[in-house]
């Protein structure tokens, strides 16, 4: 399955994915996935048919230790789709490494 993400990184055993991919229902959706020596899903919403072959906006908002994540379809109007997630697991206290997350784009033609 081809997803389309924003990647929030600490180690490759400690991160955050979010973006377009397809839902266990073959469905189009906007998901964040957590993963933390296991891949969890936080929240997924489904993309309306009629933007499924849109581009789609998405955006990260940190506030300390949690972060909110958001899409749009025109820019302008955002939908939340998890708000106020708890991203201490990409602290060095908890996944070790090295100090600081970086935010990048991510493409997987299957996954």
């Amino acid at each position: 399955m081809k997803r389309i993400a924003l990647l929030l990184p600490l180690l490759a055993t400690h991160h955050f994915v979010f973006g377009k991919t397809m839902n266990n229902d073959d469905k189009t959706c906007i998901a964040l996935d957590r993963e933390q020596n296991a891949t969890v899903r936080i929240a997924e919403a489904e993309v309306p048919p009629a933007m499924v072959d849109k581009p789609v906006y998405l955006k990260i908002t940190g506030r300390g230790g949690q972060y909110s994540f958001h899409a749009s379809y025109d820019g302008l109007a955002w939908n939340t789709v998890a708000a106020d997630v708890d991203a201490t697991h990409l602290s060095t206290e908890l996944a070790g490494g090295f100090t600081g997350v970086v935010l990048g784009m991510y493409v997987s033609p299957n996954e």
